[in-house]
């Protein structure tokens, strides 16, 4: 980053591979990307060889899947790197150091391949004052650890509240925002310190998050173990809305987090991994996979790169969904997205029973032109024009989704 700062000084916008490295990484959308949390974690040691460990050799070979046309026009150009990047201890002066087993390049030579591929680097950390192994705690020494990221060439860092402590998980985070601000550091921040209030019982004050995180985890975190359950937990916290946190996001660069995208894991199959999707897409989340991405099946791929459904996530409208539950497993987000088009998501809860969606356009809020042209985006089916007072009728199966784009007839 710092190597971008001088070059931006000198020339203004630079350019490599048709990317602009000035400035921070732009999040005018939800990040999406790769997550080595989950599948390659800090269980895998490196004694086989970097290639069968979360190592530089790993990361490289996730940063050339990412690199491919096909991911990078979908958006998917994050690498998120989770434990064991760092050595258990500091230098003689206090600075993290990377493990040198793992990064024997250090981390500022993934962050350098990461670049050069289009791509853009973030690191967890916490801010536990016990840390954990692998991931350094922040903890007493923020202002110089904004430093060294920054040195490294690091855009983002994912700050985990895991082990953290009330009220010294608050005055972190805003010695955090304070010292990215005086340093002049381009690092963006994830965090889940609304997760953690809200763990406590404590109401997250939105405001005072989005000062600091440009991306924020108010749910219980997603893991490989993760099913079908828990995907309808964070649904239904987003539905109800208890802590207006729909309110806080899809404003000036800010985000919801509602956590790791479980494609290609065993838990889930197809069909729910575009549920998943299209849930998350309503709701402007970040998106993040942690599968092995050179093995990955192709109707993983496919699932991860729906065009009509990456395309609502962050829609420049900025408009929250609407929710109604239509009966006891049919569910229904509504949005108005760009170009004055509608988004329908139905929702099958069930496990083992098809519903049927037969209502008109207008009963889920569509009222501005008389007709729409109606597509699943999901399942590519055209329903063609429909006037929005005749009812329509779709069957949604099982553990299911089906996303209805009506576009407007201008």
């Amino acid at each position: 980053m710092l190597v971008r700062r001088l070059l931006c000084s000198l020339v203004g916008l630079v350019l490599l591979l048709g990317v602009v490295l000035c400035g921070p990484a732009p999040l005018t959308r939800p990040p999406r990307g790769w997550s080595s949390r989950g599948v390659f974690d800090c269980t895998f040691d490196c004694s086989r060889g970097l290639d069968t460990c979360l190592s530089e050799v790993l990361m490289r070979n996730m940063a050339d899947v990412l690199a491919q046309p096909e991911f990078s026009k979908a958006d998917y150009n994050w690498l998120l790197l989770g434990n064991c990047w760092s050595d258990n201890i500091r230098d003689p002066h206090g600075n993290l150091l990377a493990n040198d087993t793992r990064f024997p390049g250090g981390i500022q030579g993934v962050a350098e391949y990461a670049h050069k591929k289009g791509l853009y680097l973030a690191l967890y950390v916490t801010v536990a004052a016990a840390g954990s192994p692998g991931m350094p705690t922040l903890h007493g020494h923020i202002m110089n650890d904004v430093r060294t990221l920054t040195s490294w060439g690091v855009d983002m860092i994912y700050v985990d509240t895991d082990m953290a402590t009330y009220p010294e998980v608050n005055i972190d985070f805003h010695e955090l925002g304070q010292a990215i601000k005086t340093s002049g550091s381009d690092l963006r921040v994830a965090c889940t310190w609304p997760q953690f209030l809200i763990h406590h019982g404590i109401k997250p004050n939105y405001d005072e998050i989005k000062n600091i995180c440009d991306v924020y985890q108010s749910t219980e975190t997603m893991t490989t173990s993760s099913g079908w359950d828990d995907v309808m937990s964070v649904a239904n916290y987003y539905a109800n809305d208890t802590h207006h946190v729909t309110q806080a996001s899809g404003t000036r660069e800010k985000w919801n987090d509602m956590g790791m995208l479980l494609m290609g894991e065993g838990n889930l199959n197809l069909k729910q991994w575009q549920a998943q999707m299209a849930i998350w897409a309503m709701y402007d989340s970040a998106m993040f996979v942690s599968c092995d991405l050179p093995s990955m099946p192709t109707e993983v791929k496919r699932a991860m790169l729906l065009p009509g459904v990456v395309d609502i996530d962050g829609d420049t409208l900025d408009q929250k969904p609407g929710h109604l539950v239509q009966n006891e497993h049919l569910h229904i987000w509504h949005r108005y997205v760009s170009y004055g088009d509608y988004v329908i998501l139905l929702l099958n809860t069930s496990p083992n029973v098809t519903t049927t969606f037969s209502e008109s356009l207008a009963h889920v809020g569509l009222s501005i032109y008389p007709a729409y042209h109606v597509r699943d985006v999901i399942n590519d089916v055209d329903y063609g024009q429909v006037y929005v007072t005749d009812a329509m009728r779709v069957s949604v199966w099982p553990s299911s989704a089906i996303m209805l784009r009506c576009f407007a007839q201008h």
